[in-house]
């Protein structure tokens, strides 16, 4: 089984009316314009459909912020954008929400993540949230959504001890044969170095969920949120972090044997600036 893991698109396009000038997006509006958008290569949108094209994944996962500030015009861009890979990958894309993508409180933002969260994860016109779970083949896809309309000095996420306790039934259930369990989630558990991203960049409760990685009822962490792209190792459990695809150009692919369940899985960041080996 082969999984295209790309996050953090970052598309920037200033919200419409004036409303935004009082708030968060402004501060938001100016970062995305001065210290990102003059070093964004958009191009790495086409040669990850075209390594799509090639490697014939089984699963494409999008860990969060495709917007800037989640004007509606951004999503309407990013699905735009992505709009080719959902068309390859029908029910098989999985698309969890970033920070970007949940700025402030607003209806027409929050109606804007939400057609988006239904269109790219193949979810009715009419569903709720996201679902706790997903399963294709040996993977099990835990998601976590932690995005949250947070104050200016923050920029990590909200997970409550409910959410915590409901992975954890999840993790707890005997494994099927040759399962292996992965979590998705916006925000990384660990820093590059192991460390927590701390309380102004990292999510609520991070501790018990750093332990289920600990414990090796994980074998995967997804998750965006830093620009550079890295893994770490926890354990048995690996942390994929492809970094911003814009910024800093890269994507990951993660392959799991399918006919040794004991096998490794083996994870690899792919810098779309160079020739695809």
């Amino acid at each position: 089984m082969r999984i295209l893991h790309f996050s953090d698109l970052h598309c920037g396009t200033p919200p419409r009316g004036l409303a935004w000038l009082t708030d968060k997006r402004l501060l938001g509006t100016l970062t995305q314009r001065l210290r990102r958008q003059p070093h964004q290569d958009w191009s790495t949108i086409d040669r990850l459909l075209r390594l799509a094209d090639r490697l014939q994944p089984d699963l494409a996962v999008c860990t969060g912020d495709l917007c800037a500030v989640s004007s509606p015009d951004e999503f309407t861009r990013a699905l735009h954008l992505l709009e080719p890979l959902r068309q390859r990958l029908p029910k098989r894309l999985v698309y969890l929400p970033g920070n970007h993508d949940a700025y402030v409180n607003r209806t027409e933002i929050t109606d804007a993540r939400l057609h988006a969260v239904r269109l790219l994860n193949g979810l009715s016109p009419t569903a709720g949230n996201l679902p706790l779970q997903r399963a294709l083949g040996p993977l099990r896809l835990l998601l976590l959504d932690a995005a949250r309309p947070m104050p200016p000095w923050r920029s990590g996420g909200v997970a409550t001890l409910p959410q915590h306790a409901a992975i954890l039934r999840q993790l707890i259930r005997p494994r099927r044969p040759g399962e292996r369990r992965a979590l998705v989630a916006h925000f990384p558990l660990f820093r590059p170095d192991g460390s927590p991203l701390g309380w102004r960049r990292g999510i609520t409760h991070d501790r018990l969920f750093r332990d289920l990685a600990h414990d090796g009822l994980l074998d995967l962490i997804l998750c965006g949120h830093i620009h550079t792209p890295f893994l770490h190792r926890c354990g048995p459990c690996t942390q994929v972090c492809p970094g911003s695809i814009t910024l800093h150009h890269h994507c990951a692919v993660i392959t799991i044997p399918d006919d040794d369940p004991n096998a490794p899985i083996q994870t690899q960041l792919i810098d779309l600036n160079q020739p695809f080996p």
